[in-house]
This record gives C-alpha cells, sequence and structure tokens, in this order.
C-alpha cells in the first residue's frame, strides 16, 4: 500500500469506498467535524523546524557576547536547555561566532520541534511574553501573507463547506488559508463564520463555523490589541487552557462538538495538552463506543503517534483492551493525507448525492438498474480523479472545481460564472438526505441531470466513449468522443437556461454539440438530431430532453440506446 503522502486520489477513494466507506457516508450526512493542524497547511506556511531555527537565528543576531548579562544571550541559552543539549554539544557553544559553527542546527530544531510550546515560553527578559513569536518568528508577516494561495488541502475542504456536509471545522493554525479557500471557491461568499473570541459564538450561524482557538495571525494583524493576546503559542498558555476564564466559552463550544460528532483530524499530533484535555472532558460527559459506527475518531496519517494514541486511550477510558487496542488503532488510521484525501472526500460527497438523486428520476427502473446508472455517476468520478497527479493535487483541486462549477453554471442558468462570482456551484448546499428530501429538489432538474451523467458512465464503459473536460470555442459542460464523433455537451435545468446558452453565445446551432434538457422541451422540433447535415458528417447542434426519454423508455437498455440515438454518439 503507498504511503500517506505517496497515495493518489483515485487510491484514496479506494480506500473511502472500502474500509472506510462508514467515514465517508457520514461525512456526507454531515456526521463529521474537521480538527486541523499545521500539517494541513504543509508547503504554504513554514513547518515547525523552520519556526524553532527562526527563533534560534533570531536571538543570536541579537545577542551582544561582551555583555555577561545580555538578556538575548540567556533566552538562547534557555531555548537550547529545552533541546536538551549534550555535553558535547554545550562544550560547543560560543555565542561570538556565527551559529552554524557551533550548533548542529537541523539536529537542535528537530528536537525543538516536540517542545515547541516550551521553546516559545523563553521571551528574552523585559520584553512581552509573546516575544518569540510576535517578534522573533514575526507572526503576522509569516502567516497572514496575502500572496499566499490555499493549497489543495484548503480547497477541499472549503468545497465541503459549500456542500453543506462540513459545518465544524477546528483549527490550532494562525494562518488564513482555510477562509482564503472559501472566499475563492464562493466568490467571498457569506458562508463562513470564524471563532477566535468568546463573543464570536454569538454570531448568526452560517453554513460552517471555524474554531481558530489558537488565535488568527491575519485577524491580530488587523487589530493587535483585540487578537494579539489570543494567540496560543507558549506552554504557560497551553496547561489549563480549558480551565482559564478567557478561554471557558470557546472550550464549552468544542467539548460539544467532540461530544456530537465524530472527529476527523487532519495534520494534528494532539501534543498539546489542551486539545487533549478538551477530547477528555467530552469523553467524561458521554464517552463513544467501541466498536463505533462510524469511527469516532479518525487521523489522516502515515501511523497513529504517539500523543493520538494518548487522546484514543483516553476518549476510549477502560475499552481498549491489549485484545483489541490494534483493530482500534487500525480503524483510526486513514493512511491518505489532506492534500489527497480532501480532494477524494469531495469527489465522493459529489458522486454520492448525484447518485441518490438519480432516484427521484428513474424511481421506474428495476434495482439493478437504478444501481447501474449509479455506478455510471462513480465511474465518471474516478474518472476524474484520475487527472490528478501526485504532488501536484492543488492544480488538479482548483482546476477540477472550476471545472465542475462552471458545468453548474452553465446548468442551472444557461450562463458561464461571473468574473468576480462564486467560481465553484455545489449539487447542494445541504448534507445528501436533507438535498434528496428538498421539496423543491424535484423541479431542480438535478435528478434529471444525474441520470444523463449516470448513463454517460455507462457508455464510458460500454461504448469506448472518452469523457473529458470541456473544451473548444465554446465548450460544454464536458465532452464526450465516442469512435465517430467528439461532442461538447450541456445540460439545462430549465427552458431559460437552455435559451440563455443560446442567446449568450455559449452554444450554436452549428456546433457538433448536445444540449441535454432536464425539463419536456416547450419546441418539440428542436428534437431533431438526425439532420442530413449531421448524415453527411457536417456538424449540428442536438437537443433532446432526458425525462421524455425516460418515460419513454421500458427499460435502462431501452434509455441507453435513445440517448445514444438522441445524440448521435
Amino acid at each position: 500500500m503507498p504511503t500517506a503522502w505517496e497515495i493518489s486520489v483515485v487510491e484514496t477513494l479506494a480506500l473511502l469506498d472500502g474500509d472506510f466507506k462508514p467515514t465517508a457516508d457520514a461525512l456526507t450526512e454531515g456526521g463529521y467535524a474537521l480538527w486541523l493542524g499545521s500539517g494541513i497547511s504543509m508547503g504554504k506556511v513554514p513547518k515547525l523546524q523552520t519556526i524553532a531555527e527562526k527563533v534560534l537565528r533570531h536571538l543570536h543576531q541579537k545577542c551582544d557576547p561582551d555583555d555577561p548579562n545580555c538578556r538575548f544571550a540567556n533566552a538562547l541559552t534557555d531555548v537550547l536547555g529545552v533541546a536538551a543539549l549534550s555535553d558535547d554539544e554545550w562544550a560547543k557553544v560560543d555565542l561570538a561566532q556565527p551559529l552554524d559553527t557551533w550548533l548542529d542546527v537541523s539536529s537542535v530544531t528537530t528536537r525543538l520541534v516536540n517542545q515547541y510550546a516550551s521553546m516559545m515560553d523563553q521571551a528574552p527578559s523585559g520584553e512581552e511574553p509573546d516575544y518569540l513569536l510576535w517578534d522573533a518568528v514575526d507572526v503576522v508577516a509569516t502567516y497572514a501573507d496575502p500572496t499566499k494561495k490555499p493549497g489543495g488541502e484548503h480547497l477541499g475542504i472549503a468545497a465541503l463547506i459549500m456542500e453543506g456536509v462540513v459545518a465544524d471545522v477546528v483549527s490550532a493554525n494562525w494562518d488564513g488559508l482555510v477562509e482564503s479557500a472559501v472566499a475563492e471557491l464562493s466568490g467571498g461568499g457569506d458562508i463562513l463564520n470564524v471563532v477566535v473570541l468568546p463573543e464570536d459564538v454569538r454570531k448568526p450561524a452560517r453554513r460552517a463555523q471555524l474554531y481558530k482557538f489558537h488565535g488568527c495571525a491575519i485577524l491580530a494583524g488587523e487589530d493587535e490589541s483585540k487578537y494579539r493576546p489570543r494567540l496560543v503559542a507558549r506552554k504557560t498558555q497551553i496547561d489549563g487552557w480549558t480551565e482559564k476564564g478567557e478561554n471557558k466559552v470557546i472550550g464549552a463550544r468544542l467539548v460539544d462538538i467532540v461530544t456530537a460528532k465524530p472527529t476527523l483530524m487532519l495534520g494534528l499530533s494532539a501534543q498539546d495538552s489542551n486539545i487533549q484535555g478538551i477530547f477528555v472532558a467530552a469523553q467524561q460527559r458521554m464517552s463513544w463506543t467501541l466498536p463505533s459506527y462510524p469511527p469516532a475518531y479518525v487521523f489522516s496519517e502515515e501511523k497513529v503517534g504517539l500523543n493520538q494514541k494518548g487522546l484514543l486511550a483516553n476518549v476510549y477510558n477502560g475499552l481498549i483492551t491489549p485484545a483489541n487496542k490494534a483493530d482500534v488503532e487500525n480503524s483510526a488510521l486513514l493512511r491518505s493525507f489532506g492534500k489527497a484525501l480532501l480532494p477524494a472526500l469531495w469527489l465522493y460527497v459529489v458522486g454520492a448525492k448525484l447518485a441518490s438523486l438519480t432516484e427521484l428520476a428513474a424511481a421506474k427502473f428495476a434495482a439493478p438498474e437504478l444501481d447501474k446508472i449509479k455506478a455510471g455517476i462513480i465511474s465518471l468520478r474516478n474518472q476524474a480523479a484520475e487527472l490528478s497527479v501526485v504532488d501536484a493535487e492543488e492544480n488538479f483541486a482548483r482546476n477540477t472545481l472550476a471545472a465542475m462549477g462552471r458545468g453548474m453554471s452553465l446548468f442551472r442558468t444557461g450562463k458561464a460564472p461571473a468574473h468576480n462570482g462564486p467560481v465553484y456551484h455545489p449539487v447542494s448546499q445541504v448534507p445528501i438526505t436533507s438535498t434528496v428530501n428538498d421539496p423543491l429538489i424535484s423541479t431542480s432538474g438535478l435528478g434529471e441531470a444525474s441520470v444523463a451523467l449516470g448513463v454517460i458512465g455507462i457508455g464510458s464503459g460500454e461504448f469506448d466513449w472518452t469523457i473529458e473536460q470541456g473544451g473548444g470555442a465554446r465548450p460544454g459542460a464536458i465532452r464526450v468522443s465516442s469512435p465517430s464523433r467528439a461532442s461538447e455537451i450541456f445540460f439545462a435545468a430549465n427552458q431559460t437556461s437552455a435559451l440563455n446558452l443560446k442567446a449568450d453565445g455559449l452554444v450554436s446551432r452549428e456546433d457538433d454539440a448536445v444540449v441535454v434538457h432536464s425539463q419536456p422541451m416547450a419546441e418539440t422540433k428542436q428534437r431533431s438530431p438526425r439532420s442530413n447535415s449531421i448524415r453527411k458528417g457536417r456538424p449540428s447542434l442536438r437537443e433532446f430532453s432526458i425525462v421524455d426519454l425516460v418515460a419513454s423508455s421500458g427499460t435502462l437498455e431501452d434509455l441507453i440506446s435513445r440517448f445514444r440515438h438522441e445524440a448521435v454518439l
């Protein structure tokens, strides 16, 4: 099996379809809360080892070797003490010389990673307690850089938020990359509450709440007096965090989340005592059972770390035995890091929603036939995932989300996404059961479009159709290439969207294209794809109603045959 950093989006989907299907299915129902650590922003912001190096170099640069009482030298000595230097390493210390000549910086910073909170407590005498974070690390410049684009992980989270399946995100990170991703995909839509201050819990609910319980560098840069004190990095801040008055409100909210929802932890080692304390408090309020379905705790990791094992032991207090310990830890380990896991989860959610919606428009077919339509949708999902390349997931996420956003915009309105509007348009804004039970969904055209997608997915397997992103001068939602032709495929939810496609010049009668209508067509004479021009090999627009095809088809085989006939594929 590939490692957590080597696994692809396709391989991750296989995990979600297999052993972790209960987790993926629960997520489609809004069942999981996400807990994020620094690993989710790997490659976008400095890792902890780099932060430790910044602290060492800053203090060394400030040292006055001629002053025996230099407060910066004393602070540097204290930091080196946190790293537990050996006698040989202490003997080499010479503050008058360049740092790299006497210190193995890589070795020392590696040791400081697991002691970073103690390191951050070693402020020079006479400086503010948060001096190392605010000045040495320069937390605002380092973590609030507006030029940093969100990665595939953040875009995946944003897409899950927009699909309404992730309502609670708890982050120990100072950066604003999740917020940036939501803004990018939603066009600045007001769908995310950022909760840093206790009074923030009183904000009107949005589609998701982002609890930044260690503070926010962006807000600290905008309002230092209000938000700088909320930046948490030091051990003295972390120890007893849940019991401190200023943290009780948000701490109680986090305990509520852990009590009510299973946890999916991404890039978070859980080494901080306040995190452990939150989960223990939730366990004492109402514990999860073993086995739990879906798993109450899932870690996106290569292996379950020591602190995560400790967390499991605490939350399953008394339930873990020598006989089940390995099984419990294995059931909690999803070996895929966020860069592949989060785009895969988004694809899983979209595929599951579309597959469920087929039941609304194709209920007349026998269960095995309906299952085959759903399998066609999953085939398209997997083909989309195959476009992702390991270590290039950010490009995949950005491009695929934009492509789907465009397709949904064309479907619903017949217009391309506005330049300053949302990049991504979700299938729905609520979890899967709420989507299917929405009284307006039956007139949305989504069920009918889902059936058409399922038929196209079947065709990709049975008729050697190649499915690609729309292309050319007037790209469709997708492009379908059969052995005889390549056609742009558009989907129209209603007559207005179909008319807009033509009025805005997105499709013309001379195009080798297909418009699949979700509603009966107003002018049946337009349903004439088998014109002389097509028979003679000249391109021409074909339009037909999928709802009419379903109504006139006795079996799925009939529907597929009629679809091929109308689309001339």
